[in-house]
């Protein structure tokens, strides 16, 4: 009766459709969920997402979960983790891109999972920060630490939606400073790879102070082109 009278007032919404879900189901109903479109790149080495850095910085592996397009479930799923206060969809998602991940033979042992960081001001704003949400869940799953003092948002830039790839590069060139690090091979996480700009910063300063260090990437979606 309780659960019921709560739900009355405090419905438990699919994070997709905004509908009610139903007893037993939490985050995405079973009709969005039937939506999803899972890239199934665990079968492919070179997989596209680890074309888009093919000449631009060296990787180790790139994978991500979903694809992405506007105006579908994924983008609807994205929103309401970055601005909708549902970090349950990072947490939902970044179990099945552990599992995802699980299926992949590393040559070498990831040591840490290291989420792209935002700027102070903004995550003060947004409460937390959805890579890390992500990173967090595929690390309890991984049982391997998460560093977030790797990596720093050294200035704020404004949103990425609405920028072309050259602008999307500026926008992200030299926003990131890295630190010294005894890690041999890291796991960079992020939500969603468009031109891979953010990405390429992030893995360019880390690989500036570690030269040595081995740099795999994962993200909860892909952009297709």
């Amino acid at each position: 009766m309780l659960a019921r009278l709560l739900n009355l007032f405090y419905p438990n919404l699919c994070a997709g459709c905004q509908q009610p879900l139903s007893t037993g189901h939490s985050v995405v109903c079973v009709a969005c969920r039937m939506q999803l479109p899972y890239t199934k790149f665990d079968s492919l080495e070179n997989n596209p997402v680890m074309k888009t850095f093919w000449g631009r910085i060296p990787l180790n592996s790139a994978t991500a979960l979903f694809y992405y397009q506007k105006h579908t479930i994924v983008q609807k799923l994205l929103h309401a983790l970055k601005y909708k206060n549902r970090p349950d969809v990072g947490e939902m998602f970044g179990g099945e891109m552990a599992q995802l991940l699980a299926k992949h033979q590393f040559d070498q042992p990831i040591d840490a999972i290291v989420p792209v960081p935002m700027h102070r001001s903004k995550l003060k704003t947004r409460g937390y920060n959805q890579s890390e949400i992500l990173a967090i869940e595929i690390a309890k799953h991984m049982n391997k630490p998460v560093d977030t003092t790797m990596l720093k948002k050294e200035t704020i830039t404004n949103s990425q939606t609405k920028k072309g790839r050259f602008e999307r590069w500026r926008n992200s060139d030299e926003n990131f400073i890295a630190n010294k690090t005894t890690y041999a091979h890291i796991l960079l996480v992020d939500d969603v790879i468009t031109t891979g700009a953010t990405l390429e910063s992030c893995a360019g300063v880390l690989l500036k102070e570690n030269p040595q260090l081995k740099i795999s990437i994962i993200a909860m979606a892909y952009t297709y082109r």
